[in-house]
């Protein structure tokens, strides 16, 4: 899970659809850049390797998966 500090969005009185920043429109619309994403995963692999060695043969293909996670109420912590 990768959580952003300016992330949370809400929706307003004018509209029920959140208005993301513009940098996550681009990772949902064209992905992630190719090289942060290999190694990010690759240090994903080794941390959980870890603790379950046989891990260590996962290898990385493919794009990110992204979404978003709806707060029900006004409590985000």
């Amino acid at each position: 899970i990768t959580l952003f500090n300016d992330g949370l969005v809400a929706s307003n009185k004018g509209s029920a659809q959140p208005k993301l920043p513009q940098q996550y429109v681009h990772y949902i619309e064209d992905g992630w850049d190719k090289a942060p994403l290999q190694a990010r995963s690759q240090q994903a692999i080794e941390y959980v390797a870890e603790f379950v060695p046989t891990f260590n043969s996962a290898r990385t293909i493919g794009n990110a998966l992204y979404g978003g996670q709806q707060i029900p109420g006004q409590d985000d912590t």
